[in-house]
């Protein structure tokens, strides 16, 4: 399904290529095919479509909200293949255009993965957690307890997995759930409580 997605963005694509003032709409299919490329498992062709988009929003008016969602997926992707550096800079690019809390976590982890983890805590207890709908707050408690078990405190870092379970709506979604109960048994292996790491694996929503 990805490679027909890919194609009929690829043919609207080179319609609008044809066709004049249609900038906007060339950037729209190539943000698309950047999804896509990301779902698919190519993440560095997704940065190239990514880019691409990107130079043409920068091309026309009025499309900020557009280059700030662009930037976003761009900043996430480059965290996950371990390019921290490229992250900060898009993650703060989108910030200053939206003049909020974005990507909180997302800097905090790219600070973590440059080995500044005490920077990554500044950053956390920097954000006011109101400001992040529910799956940014989740991310932002992963990345906390992470960063508390890369400074030697599982023991914190537990502490906060354990009270976002206890604050999560009982109408949230399940992939949120089993994303803070995977992060809260890897801090018990941590600490070498096995036998409640596995009654928490056992525990988990099924995927």
């Amino acid at each position: 399904r990805h490679e027909e997605a890919l194609a009929e963005l690829t043919s609207a694509l080179e319609l609008y290529r044809g066709l004049h003032g249609t900038r906007w709409r060339q950037a729209d299919c190539l943000h698309g095919m950047g999804l896509v490329l990301r779902e698919a498992g190519r993440p560095e062709e997704a940065l190239a479509s990514f880019q691409d988009a990107l130079n043409l929003y920068h091309q026309v008016e009025d499309a900020e909200k557009e280059q700030a969602g662009c930037l976003n997926i761009t900043g996430i992707t480059l965290r996950r293949l371990g390019r921290y550096e490229e992250a900060l800079r898009e993650v703060r690019a989108v910030r200053r255009m939206r003049g909020d809390s974005s990507l909180r976590a997302v800097e905090a982890d790219a600070e973590r993965g440059l080995g500044h983890p005490e920077k990554a805590v500044e950053i956390i207890d920097s954000t006011d957690p109101s400001t992040l709908d529910l799956a940014e707050q989740v991310e932002l408690v992963l990345v906390s307890s992470g960063t508390r078990a890369d400074l030697g405190q599982a023991e914190v870092g537990l502490v906060i997995v354990d009270d976002a379970l206890a604050a999560l709506p009982a109408a949230a979604d399940d992939e949120l759930r089993r994303r803070l109960m995977e992060v809260k048994a890897q801090r018990l292996l941590d600490l070498g409580r096995e036998d409640e790491a596995a009654e928490v694996v056992a525990a988990m929503p099924a995927e």
